[in-house]
């Protein structure tokens, strides 16, 4: 089965920790064999910066098979963590403020998108082989109160049981099945004008009205969103902290 964002994540500080033991180790190691403190520190540098640009590696690696996910079926072949991005970014093309949810326990939403002082909490289903269960529903339902949303969405490459379809509709919980994700898809290809294919890369630059004046993450291609820091105001990647892509503003 394939590894949610949430584990990714996890799997990934965890081997950090793991990187930065043995980097300590060999660094300890060169400094008894060498009696330098400037050989130890160095031969640990180097081990991290290694695996520093090994990492830089697989993460360009990754989004740019997110920026050429512009299929269903692309996204079929895709993962948990491409899917998410990618919905991020449509929606920011959108007109949306979008941003995935933090690490660690998400309360049934992988996604917050804001527009015009209105939240709606987003679960995200990666899933080809069965159908969406009523589970999902009652999940994203339950994330509103926590998120402080107004709406609830569940949007997945397959398809829904006719429960979670009753339930939704009792919920009043938006449904995207692939079919209807594919719409929304092509409906931003079209904002595009230019009848090509619209990825990752592409979505960062369609937000309705505001294309010329807010800028895409220079990482990921996620329309940036204002944020407030120690020193001003500054774009930011609605993706963070996934993403900490910025630009200044101005």
């Amino acid at each position: 089965m394939a590894k949610t964002r949430k584990q990714r994540e996890r799997d990934a500080e965890r081997l950090a920790y793991v990187v930065a033991g043995v980097a300590i180790l060999i660094g300890v190691w060169v400094w008894s064999k060498t009696k330098s403190m400037a050989a130890g520190v160095t031969a640990l540098l180097v081990v991290l910066t290694c695996a520093c640009v090994v990492v830089w590696l697989r993460q360009k690696a990754r989004r740019a098979k997110t920026a050429g996910t512009t299929t269903i079926q692309g996204l079929d072949q895709g993962s948990w963590e491409e899917f998410e991005a990618y919905l991020a970014a449509l929606f920011a093309a959108k007109g949306y403020k979008a941003e995935l949810t933090p690490n660690g326990a998400d309360f049934g939403a992988d996604l917050t998108i804001d527009r015009n002082g209105e939240r709606t909490v987003v679960q995200a289903k990666h899933w080809k082989k069965r159908d969406v269960s009523a589970r999902a529903v009652q999940e994203v339902s339950a994330a509103k109160g926590h998120y402080k949303a107004a709406k609830a969405m569940v949007v997945t490459t397959g398809t829904f049981t006719q429960q979670a379809l009753r339930l939704a509709r009792d919920n009043q919980v938006e449904m995207w099945d692939r079919h209807v994700l594919a719409k929304e898809m092509e409906a931003v290809r079209l904002a595009k004008g230019a009848g090509g294919t619209v990825g990752a890369a592409d979505l960062g630059a369609l937000q309705t009205g505001r294309a010329s004046a807010t800028p895409a993450c220079p990482r990921c291609g996620a329309m940036m969103v204002q944020r407030d820091g120690r020193y001003g105001e500054f774009w930011g990647c609605p993706g963070f902290p996934r993403c900490h892509g910025t630009r200044p503003i101005g």
